[in-house]
């Protein structure tokens, strides 16, 4: 609806040669878009998964490569905050999973990071494994989350999205895809925050099929 009204308004200021205003409606024409694309594919990715039609292939992957992939793809938006991505892993990090359902899962995790990052913040990405297990966190210094979010978090009949430092709007649907996506993988989805100071969302994924995986999120990081 908002994009069908900011599209009439642009017509009116196009044929009344107003530029000033017609520049200012086409970024926000643009912001919409945006938005509803991402709603239409995690809606997409989520119904496809809930009735068993998407594919579940995984392989042993790279890590690097993937990671690059949504770094580039979420760079104007961490550039247009100024939000500096880092990312850290050992020499040739490799992963089982499902390639467009890791993708999908990093991509949300990132652009959540992006969207609650102050203003020249940092968001980290870092990989490492032990026996079992490859873990995958992404670390932002953005707003946090409180409490009683946290517990809400992943559940699809509590999904609220909250506006980000920018006032960016979300769908409230990526973290339940990725919760849906790493649990298909055997995997975990956890999360710590500190209000304020920020989150540090981790993954953990088995290195053999049909493997265990254990949290050691009580180690790790912030």
């Amino acid at each position: 609806n908002s994009i069908l009204g900011l599209s009439e308004i642009l017509k009116e200021l196009i044929a009344e040669k107003d530029y000033d205003e017609t520049l200012k409606i086409a970024y926000y024409i643009n912001e919409s878009s945006k938005k509803a694309f991402d709603l239409l594919l995690n809606l997409l990715e989520w119904s496809r998964a809930r009735t068993g039609r998407m594919d579940f292939s995984p392989e042993y992957l790279q890590l690097g490569p993937i990671v690059k992939e949504c770094v580039e793809m979420l760079r104007e938006t961490a550039n247009q905050k100024g939000v500096e991505l880092q990312f850290q892993q050992p020499n040739n990090q490799y992963v089982l999973a499902d390639k467009a359902m890791i993708t999908t899962v990093l991509r949300n995790l990132l652009s959540n990071a992006i969207k609650f990052s102050f203003k020249g913040g940092k968001v980290f990405i870092t990989a490492s494994h032990d026996d079992i297990q490859t873990i995958i966190q992404v670390r932002d210094e953005g707003t946090g989350i409180d409490a009683k979010s946290l517990q809400n978090l992943f559940r699809i009949d509590m999904a609220v999205s909250k506006p980000g430092t920018n006032n960016e709007k979300g769908t409230g649907l990526g973290l339940i895809l990725c919760k849906e996506f790493i649990e298909r993988h055997g995997g975990i989805i956890e999360v710590r925050s500190v209000t304020g100071k920020g989150s540090t969302f981790s993954i953990f994924l088995p290195k053999k099929a049909g493997g265990k995986v254990k949290s050691t999120n009580l180690e790790l990081p912030l």
